[in-house]
């Protein structure tokens, strides 16, 4: 559970994944319309990365989730606070540099959509320019299926976690 799975890129930047997956039962106005988010997951993902890695959140220059939105985001720096990890200042959320704050998004836009659209025009640039040595990027979504949340039955967030290193 949570074991890193390492391989290395054509870039030289080393790879390792770790995976979450979690159900988080949350509800709110009626039974059709359940809280969406994949924060348990995350939370769990980093929190997991960081013991089977024995490295410190000072050992990484950007923590990026995508995408928990804002109250995704304060849901998950609770519960690794709760854990000891405080990731204030070395966190960021992708829906959060995508989406302004006078758009309705509060819970999250596209976790797969804003996670590329960052990392791929402004983390991976970054990394180029030599502005992040080491990202660690924490991917969310939910597993979806029609007939469970109409019948009210949870939902799994989902979470995993890519390590980038940028080689000298």
């Amino acid at each position: 559970m949570g074991a890193p799975v390492p391989s290395q890129a054509q870039s030289g930047r080393s790879l390792a994944h770790w995976a979450r997956c979690l159900p988080f039962s949350a509800t709110g106005g009626g039974r059709h319309r359940p809280i969406l988010t994949s924060a348990p997951a995350a939370a769990d993902t980093i929190r997991a990365h960081l013991l089977d890695t024995g490295r410190t959140l000072e050992y990484y220059d950007l923590i990026i989730t995508g995408d928990l939105g804002d109250h995704g985001t304060d849901m998950m720096r609770e519960l690794l606070i709760k854990n000891d990890i405080d990731v204030a200042g070395r966190h960021v959320d992708c829906g959060s540099i995508v989406f302004g704050q006078d758009q309705d998004v509060h819970a999250g836009g596209s976790g797969c959509g804003c996670c590329a659209v960052t990392l791929g025009a402004h983390f991976l640039p970054g990394m180029q320019r030599g502005e992040y040595a080491r990202l660690l990027v924490v991917a969310t979504g939910a597993l979806l299926s029609t007939s469970s949340s109409m019948q009210g039955e949870s939902i799994p967030g989902i979470s995993h976690a890519v390590v980038l290193e940028r080689s000298v």
